[in-house]
């Protein structure tokens, strides 16, 4: 946060030359603190209410596939080598809980790539064992960072520890996403392991159950892409198809507000806002939209509710309706989808997802 303040001083002060460099690095900074915020928070839920976990349909080559899209880059940015190892033979449609799942080896790979300078990081998928409707797969995840003695393993996996007091000051954290990992993993019945050496890397595993289903669940939600930063290119290409699409923005916030809808007409996308689900119903009556992007918590009429009274008349019962919201909880994704809402994309807002967002639920649509 010091530096979050500082850097802004920075910013209003300084010539137009140099606020690129000042804001791209309250962008990092402020990106590094979300992740700590949400793992405080993802561990105060593990220690106070507890989190359950929920099966449901999803598909593990998309899950993987935007996992190595995400750290292939990430890696490249720091001259190291990315390597996905997955058997072709894994089956892909599984019942699982997918969204803990992304966390966990989200939590692994960062993890990795903050600690190794050069050389690698990998991760593996295998078959334990299977049956007709069950399997058992390893997650591994290897790097040629820089190790963890045996003293220092054991408390890998203690609250608000790190393996030295001096890696927090030289990498960040706060030391719970290892913690919060093994949570996940034990409530998904299955354990993590892991095998280090000091300046040789370290290798960490889990084995979890899934059943698995021949079925594809095409309107299941599947977890975000995490968030990376787009290029102007990578923003041109995802806004293409959505040229002069009309988009009805439901968001009580003016500040995100004006963010979503500069982000939509950078976009050449037509915007209108609504201050709340009432005004939405109101708008709908008389305009006509490609596709809605609904905040979830507003006051007069909130999100669910302005859904399902949308969904409630036979004329929008197939317009995309996208939730917004900065809680990601499984029990609140579910109650969108019952509600009727199509997708949803969690706060903050990164453009490129949106659009890609906006894409896919457009091409969906009939």
């Amino acid at each position: 946060m010091n530096a979050i303040i500082g850097l802004s001083e920075l910013a209003l002060h300084s010539s137009e030359n140099n606020q690129n460099s000042y804001l791209e690095k309250i962008l990092g900074v402020s990106e590094n603190l979300l992740m700590i915020l949400n793992d405080i928070l993802e561990f105060s839920k593990l220690d106070s209410t507890g989190i359950e976990i929920v099966s449901s349909y999803f598909n593990l080559g998309t899950l993987i596939n935007n996992l190595n899209n995400l750290f292939e880059e990430t890696a490249r940015q720091k001259n190291l080598t990315f390597h996905l190892d997955v058997s072709p033979a894994i089956e892909r449609h599984l019942i699982g809980d997918a969204l803990r799942l992304q966390q966990v080896l989200t939590n692994l790979l960062n993890n990795s790539i903050k600690f190794t300078q050069t050389g690698f990081v990998r991760l593996s998928l295998s078959v334990i064992t299977q049956e007709e409707k069950h399997i058992v797969l390893k997650f591994s995840v290897s790097d040629s960072g820089i190790g963890i003695s045996p003293a220092q393993q054991k408390a890998l996996f203690q609250p608000f520890t790190q393996a030295d007091t001096s890696i927090s000051r030289r990498f960040g954290g706060t030391g719970l996403g290892l913690v919060i990992s093994q949570k996940f993993v034990q409530l998904m019945g299955g354990e993590i392991f892991v095998e280090s050496q000091l300046d040789e890397g370290s290798h960490f595993w889990f084995t979890l159950p899934f059943e698995i289903t021949k079925k594809s669940h095409s309107h299941a939600f599947l977890p975000e892409k995490q968030n990376k930063r787009a290029t102007a290119q990578e923003l041109a290409n995802a806004a293409k198809l959505l040229v002069n699409r009309r988009v009805l923005l439901v968001e009580d916030m003016p500040l995100n507000q004006q963010v979503a809808s500069e982000f939509l007409r950078n976009a050449q996308i037509r915007v209108v806002v609504a201050d709340n689900g009432k005004e939405a119903l109101a708008l709908l009556e008389h305009t006509t939209f490609d596709v809605i992007l609904m905040d979830i918590q507003m006051p007069v009429m909130d999100g669910l509710e302005a859904t399902q009274r949308i969904r409630e008349q036979p004329q929008f019962a197939r317009i995309p309706i996208i939730a917004m919201s900065a809680g990601v909880t499984l029990d609140e994704r579910e109650k969108c989808q019952e509600v009727g809402m199509t997708d949803f994309i969690a706060k903050p807002i990164n453009p490129l997802q949106m659009l890609e967002k906006l894409t896919l639920v457009l091409n969906d649509a009939p």
